[in-house]
């Protein structure tokens, strides 16, 4: 199966179940790592990663250099959405490469080794691409990030995305089946 093949025989149904998955997991992943509710005390959830990345001042409450204070529903919403695009495209590149992978190892769309393999390539390519995606938004909105490292930043987001990702991928796959099938 090529590339060509694999792009030519996608479906609507399939690009609308991504879409609709990539968009959940955004949005979930996106209110965890904002979590509005919570911005008043950064430091208020039990989750350790969580705290740490709230405590950043990016992500919790605190405006950016040069946009003021910025309400935490609409940061939380601002990012999210503009999150969005990358998000389903990952999920759709990730079900095409999975999809070939287990067709050309002949595992059946339906067994486990398939929903796992799909949970797994969703939260880990998910993780990776939040990396980029947070370096983008610190650098569209001038963020600084207060007594913590970049390195541990981008790690704090990556394990909640990797989390979160793996999570909701496992819950779709066990009720729902991989995208594809």
């Amino acid at each position: 199966m090529t590339a060509r093949t694999s792009l030519r025989t996608v479906d609507r149904p399939f690009v609308w179940r991504v879409t609709g998955l990539a968009l959940v997991q955004n949005y979930v992943v996106g209110w965890r790592l904002h979590r509005p509710a919570a911005a008043a005390e950064p430091h208020a959830s039990a989750d350790v990663i969580v705290a740490a990345a709230q405590a950043h001042g990016g992500h919790g409450g605190t405006g950016h250099i040069g946009t003021g204070h910025v309400d935490p529903w609409v940061h939380f919403l601002r990012d999210s959405t503009l999150a969005a695009p990358v998000s389903v495209a990952v999920l759709l590149a990730v079900c095409l490469l999975t999809r070939a992978i287990l067709r050309r190892t002949r595992v059946a769309d339906e067994s486990v080794q398939a929903r796992l393999a799909f949970a797994l390539g969703a939260a880990g390519a998910a993780a990776l691409a939040s990396v980029p995606s947070t370096a983008v938004h610190g650098w569209l909105f001038d963020e600084e990030l207060a007594g913590v490292s970049v390195g541990s930043h981008y790690l704090d987001v990556a394990l909640v995305t990797l989390r979160y990702t793996f999570a909701i991928s496992l819950l779709f796959a066990a009720f729902l089946g991989v995208p594809w099938a």
